[in-house]
């Protein structure tokens, strides 16, 4: 337990957005509000959701490689985790 996918979830025209971040074995959803869908705003919303969960169930984050997860060092010093930065971004309407 403690590895965590990490995501956005864009409204329509751009509008809004939310974090998601998943524990990946127990399937633990949090929501982070978003103000707007910059880097710093990203980072400090997941970072205050996380802070909130048991040191020890921060081993990881894995998160695609967008502009809103380009903090992901400070994100990392921030929450003693390590941060995986996927290689690749999938088509939002096929991501397998």
């Amino acid at each position: 337990m403690g590895h965590w996918e990490g995501d956005l979830i864009i409204g329509k025209n751009h509008g809004s957005a939310v974090g998601t971040l998943v524990e990946r074995k127990s399937r633990y959803v949090c929501l982070a509000h978003l103000n707007n869908q910059t880097a710093e705003e990203t980072r400090l919303s997941f970072t205050r959701k996380l802070a909130d969960v048991p040191s020890e169930l921060h081993q990881s984050l894995t998160y695609d490689q967008g502009r809103d997860m380009s903090q992901h060092k400070l994100l990392s010093a921030d929450l003693d985790m390590n941060i995986i930065l996927q290689g690749h971004k999938c088509d939002p309407h096929s991501p397998w």
